[in-house]
């Protein structure tokens, strides 16, 4: 919205469009790096860092100019605080300050019910309609302006107009924008909380008698800040699952598909979907397991872990990638008098297979990487040393910042710049450090120390929430580090497999309201792999809990945030019923948060698919379901 304004210079000529998928998939890397930059943002940043922010999603979204208004409700006013304009459009920030609200009063009322509002052709309004009599005469042919809520209500709005020429704004494209909407709230917030904290800290000397309430206070707000960065990255990572669903789901279909297999150039095509995509999802994962360790909401399992195995292990999983670019690997020599490290032993894994795995990436060809393990009654250290062409001062200071990958971000090496960055947090979180040291052509050496298990960690160690008993929460299983494309799922039709029994078939119940994932079900259930499988889905929780009555399948299959009630409602309809309280059901959801996962067992799910999930995991789970045969056996 801004008042009469010069004719703008005609768009220069534009280069060929990219597939929707394609703007899509950058939209959705572009609100990670923005996310990325937004963790741990200093407060004297985060207005430069909004306003960058703006400016990368307007240029993204081809906007002529984005801007955010703030709402001053008490006043009746709403004023332009922050603006980005494209070369050649007038800026009229200083303009557009203390607006009367109610020159927009349907403007207001949608940004209070938390609608985005959305004129695709201004040119098409009623001619009395008093939008277009503001909108049009400056030109404006397509604005979409997305409201700013939070706990309070409705702060304010991003908007953007398209002046030069009129922009279709798809369901997914709105989505994601209005998920940067929402994380331009949660950074508001913190910010707020956080400037807070920095006054309340600064008068503090001079308060001392009121030091206990305003630390508990101060502690408070810290809370507030790291419980909404938790739920940014959940929504993040919830909303990016759901479109990767799909991708890798129907990726993983096309590549057991003969017409795909027998064409060299699909095949290839097909893969780097393929990779594009578990890229991204990789990118979400470490980006929960960052937020989960800052937020001191990381479960660990302690125990003694003897390293010299646990390196062994490692080593085994990186040797495939060290093989191909002909670079030796020496283990440790057997020491039997280093103490066990005492260490949650998955994690532990984690971060020796990212040291180990970085070692070679980052390493010249036919280098060598080496291990060597120290210790003494209090203390065990790993170190990783490299052969490559090392670090500079500058590089070294920041290799363990979110995103840093030391330069290489313009070469070959394929990774997230976040491995690092997570590696650290882990060390962190189990009581111990990770430290790098390099020189430029004399390779690098990072050198992890930990606390012997003679020395357990104390019950409040800082960074995890330390656990006697139960295994660590771990989304996906150890894989082999990858170098290039990643590998895609793959059938042996060379060979005819020998004549089984036929299966008995199985009632399968599928509770999902998104179209594109029952789509996806309904494709994988009719693979021969899922020989007998009788699918059925309903779209919200009401007409599931009709369906599983009427039908009595064997297995159902819930998402977890249905129209009507959720999975967990449905799940305890279903538990109370005596007719239908032996179902077995399992949870396939986007919600991949390890307090998810496990509020859904306990709530009596026989198991958890995270979305997106494989093939052979959803096979599996249907076979372990399948009633058994007529006459047992």
């Amino acid at each position: 919205m801004s008042p009469p304004s010069p004719p703008n210079p005609p768009a220069p000529a534009a280069s060929p469009a990219p597939s929707e998928t394609q703007r899509l998939h950058a939209f959705v890397a572009l609100l990670l790096r923005l996310a990325g930059r937004f963790i741990n943002l200093p407060p004297a940043r985060t207005e430069a860092e909004v306003e960058r922010a703006l400016a990368d999603t307007a240029a993204f979204v081809e906007a002529d100019r984005g801007y955010l208004f703030a709402y001053d409700l008490a006043a009746g006013t709403t004023s332009n605080t922050h603006e980005w304009c494209a070369p050649g459009i007038t800026p009229q920030r200083e303009a557009l300050q203390d607006l009367p609200v109610d020159l927009f009063p349907d403007w207001l009322a949608a940004h209070q019910r938390g609608d985005p509002l959305f004129v695709p052709d201004v040119a098409a309004l009623d001619a009395g309609d008093p939008m277009r009599q503001v909108l049009e005469p400056q030109g404006i042919r397509t604005t979409v302006a997305l409201p700013l809520l939070d706990e309070q209500g409705c702060t304010g709005f991003v908007g953007f107009d398209f002046v030069r020429e009129l922009r279709a704004i798809g369901t997914q494209e709105m989505g994601l924008l209005q998920l940067f909407a929402q994380m331009l709230v949660n950074v508001n917030a913190r910010g707020r909380a956080e400037a807070v904290l920095h006054a309340l800290n600064a008068s503090l000397e001079a308060r001392v008698a009121e030091r206990t309430r305003e630390l508990a206070a101060a502690t408070e707000r810290a809370e507030t800040a790291n419980r909404a960065k938790s739920a940014l990255m959940a929504r993040v990572s919830h909303e990016l699952r759901t479109p990767l669903n799909a991708v890798l789901g129907f990726s993983q279909l096309l590549a057991m598909d003969d017409a795909v297999r027998a064409s060299a150039s699909a095949r290839r095509q097909l893969e780097q979907v393929h990779a594009a995509g578990e890229h991204l999802l990789q990118m979400v994962d470490e980006m929960l397991d960052i937020a989960s360790a800052e937020t001191g909401r990381l479960h660990l399992r302690r125990e003694a872990v003897e390293i010299g195995p646990l390196v062994a292990e490692a080593l085994a999983l990186v040797e495939p990638l060290a093989r191909r670019r002909a670079i030796a690997l020496h283990g440790p020599a057997a020491d039997p008098a280093l103490p066990a490290a005492w260490a949650d032993r998955t994690r532990l894994r984690q971060i020796l297979v990212n040291l180990l795995s970085n070692a070679v990436k980052y390493n010249r060809d036919s280098g060598r990487v080496e291990v060597q393990l120290g210790g003494d009654g209090d203390q065990v250290q790993v170190a990783v040393q490299d052969s490559g062409p090392g670090l500079t001062p500058q590089q070294l200071q920041s290799i363990f910042d979110p995103f840093e990958r030391a330069g290489a971000e313009q070469g070959t090496v394929q990774g997230t710049g976040l491995g690092l960055t997570i590696a650290r947090q882990l060390a962190l979180a189990m009581g111990g450090a990770l430290a790098a040291s390099s020189e430029p052509g004399r390779g690098s050496r990072f050198v992890l120390t930990l606390a012997a298990s003679t020395r357990p960690w104390a019950p409040d160690a800082p960074g995890g929430v330390a656990s006697g008993a139960g295994p660590a929460p771990d989304r996906s299983p150890p894989r082999e580090p990858a170098e290039g494309p990643a590998r895609m799922p793959a059938r042996n039709p060379a060979r005819a497999p020998a004549p089984a029994p036929p299966r008995p078939p199985v009632r399968v119940l599928y509770v999902e309201d998104n179209p594109v994932n029952v789509l996806l079900m309904e494709a994988m259930m009719s693979r021969p792999e899922c020989t007998g499988v009788l699918l059925h889905t309903a779209s919200d929780g009401p007409t599931g809990l009709a369906a599983a009555r009427s039908l009595m399948p064997d297995l159902v299959l819930l998402d977890m945030a249905l129209p009507g009630f959720g999975g967990l409602q449905l799940l305890q309809r279903l538990r109370d019923d005596p007719a239908t309280a032996g179902i077995p059901c399992v949870a396939v959801s986007a919600n991949a948060m390890p307090h998810d996962v496990q509020q859904a067992r306990q709530a009596g799910f026989s198991d958890y698919l995270t979305k997106p999930f494989r093939f052979e995991a959803l096979a599996a789970i249907v076979d372990r379901f399948r009633p058994p045969p007529a006459g047992g056996g």
